[in-house]
């Protein structure tokens, strides 16, 4: 690999910049608060990069890059691909920076074996490998496999470059790992707060018991709730129970906000409306939906003051709106 540096992007933690911190998370960039600042570990993509930048334009946060060199040769790996999991039978590695997938393996049973096919996606190459697992973790056991007979395996097929693979493999395992053991810690802890919630409301009857609402990524006004019967969540919006992984969004909410649960609470304006879109009519008379970036109280006229973004730059909208007028904008825009 030749490529030994990437570029690292910073945004102060200031100016309530928490409110778009699963946006900000979904651009490549976390929290570090040794630096208080919100920053990439790893690598970015193209779009990544270019939504940081808009992100930035947009809300008027100041961003600062540099250059990390990359001096460790398994950093490298680290630094530049992720392992993904599409399934408990099929995972790929990804390049971050392209966001292209060099390799695939999958793991099938067959009787009592296991089939591993490693796929050069690049090449349109194969190798399969058949043997009797000796470890339920599939990855983990490959990599026995690997290492023990490596020349023989290569030998299958040469045009595959395996111990690129096993590099691969060996530098994103503990962070693979980490990341699922994380999601573990999770479900755990829902398992555990579903219990102690249906014994405290043993014998009582209920049917609900409201568990959080203003979670991130929804309607704030959303309220969630554990319905007692099938122990999942339900949503007020929707009138239903929500399917598996929007329940596991949920949960991972509560689980970074764990003093929120079963406590009603009114978010601020901003919380509600920052990042929201409204409708907007130019002079000319045309219409676009455009996003909220900033409110501004004005206390002698009890209303506020609305800053969009419309594509280039921001721009304040020459009224002001009462509370119930925002609102009104907003879900008529949803």
């Amino acid at each position: 690999m030749s490529e030994d540096k990437y570029i690292v992007y910073k945004i102060k933690n200031e100016n309530k910049i928490y409110i778009h911190k699963d946006e900000l998370y979904s651009y490549g960039l976390k929290y570090d608060s040794k630096e208080q600042v919100y920053k990439n570990k790893y690598a970015l993509s193209s779009i990544e990069e270019k939504n940081i930048t808009e992100f930035c334009d947009r809300y008027d946060y100041s961003l600062s890059k540099s250059e990390e060199i990359i001096k460790d040769e398994k950093d490298k790996y680290k630094k530049r691909f992720k392992l993904i999991s599409h399934n408990k039978n099929i995972y790929s590695i990804l390049n971050r920076s392209s966001q292209i997938f060099p390799y695939t393996i999958t793991t099938n049973s067959e009787a009592s074996l296991v089939r591993f096919n490693i796929v050069d996606n690049t090449k349109g190459e194969l190798i399969s490998i058949v043997r009797e697992p000796t470890n339920d973790n599939r990855l983990f056991f490959l990599m026995q496999v690997l290492s023990i007979e490596f020349e023989k395996i290569q030998a299958i097929n040469e045009k595959i470059n395996l111990k690129e693979v096993f590099d691969m493999l060996s530098s994103l395992l503990d962070i693979y790992s980490s990341s699922v053991e994380e999601q573990m810690k999770v479900k755990r802890f829902r398992l555990a707060k579903i219990n102690e919630l249906l014994k405290k409301q043993e014998n009582q009857g209920k049917q609900k018991i409201f568990l959080i609402n203003a979670v991130r990524g929804y309607y704030w006004e959303t309220d969630f709730f554990l319905h007692v019967p099938t122990k999942k969540i339900y949503s007020s919006h929707s009138d239903n129970i929500i399917d598996y992984d929007q329940e596991m969004k949920v949960w991972n909410f509560i689980y970074d906000n764990k003093s929120f649960i079963c406590k009603r609470r009114r978010p601020s304006m901003e919380e509600r409306y920052i990042g929201k879109r409204i409708k907007v009519t130019t002079s000319d008379g045309f219409t676009s939906s455009v996003p909220i970036v900033k409110i501004k109280y004005i206390d002698s006229l009890d209303k506020y003051a609305l800053t969009i973004y419309n594509g280039k730059k921001n721009q304040e909208i020459p009224k002001v709106f009462s509370k119930e007028a925002i609102e009104d904008m907003v879900k008529s825009n949803r």
